[in-house]
């Protein structure tokens, strides 16, 4: 699946077109830490955080505290399957190239933001022990997958220049989704647990 990268993931890696794209990643994980810190700021600026806490943490992707297990794990399914859902058909266009990094800046935006309204609600150590899971889990299933977006939106982009290049699989990309919504319902349900732990023991 993250084999034989094309030339543009790879030339941004320093590495040959069969090598992970290690450039890549960390310019896109660089961009979802620069989402995070930015919706961060923006909730202190603005002072989103005394107008309400549903609003920023139904679109973060963060369980409300005290919902159950069946609303934590929904929660947590449904927001990283939109994502995954929304890579992928940015993947179908000849600008996924673009979309990729725009979409981890924006969800990394609407973290931070549902982070700093989830620390207002609770003490500072106790959601960062039962969220912290998820979240990274949530992350870098988005970060693997956006890297196979952008090989496919680099064969794609290739493709229409030259008809005579590398064959596009449309069935290959449809498996890595499913296979990364599959990794999200583990990671979803992992996070639910560990959430729903938190509240019968604390």
């Amino acid at each position: 699946m993250l084999g034989e990268w094309d030339t543009a993931g790879a030339s941004l890696s320093g590495k040959g077109a069969g090598g992970f794209p290690r450039g890549l990643f960390c310019a896109l994980f660089l961009g979802l830490c620069g989402g995070v810190a930015c919706g961060a700021f923006c909730a202190g600026r603005l002072s989103l955080l005394s107008q309400g806490r549903a609003l920023p943490l139904l679109f973060s992707g963060i369980p409300v505290p005290g919902y159950g297990f069946l609303s934590c794990f929904t929660t947590l399914l449904l927001n990283l399957s939109l994502w995954l859902c929304l890579l992928f058909l940015s993947s179908l266009s000849l600008a996924g190239l673009g979309l990729v990094p725009l979409l981890l800046l924006l969800k990394g935006f609407l973290l931070g933001l549902g982070t700093l309204v989830l620390l207002e609600a609770e003490p500072l150590w106790g959601p960062a022990v039962w969220f912290a899971p998820a979240a990274a889990g949530s992350c870098l299933i988005l970060l693997l997958y956006g890297l196979s977006v952008f090989r496919f939106s680099c064969r794609l982009l290739r493709a229409c220049r030259s008809p005579e290049g590398a064959p596009l699989c449309l069935r290959r990309q449809c498996k890595d989704l499913l296979l990364f919504l599959g990794l999200g319902a583990g990671i979803s349900l992992t996070g639910a647990g560990v959430c729903f732990l938190w509240d019968v023991l604390i």
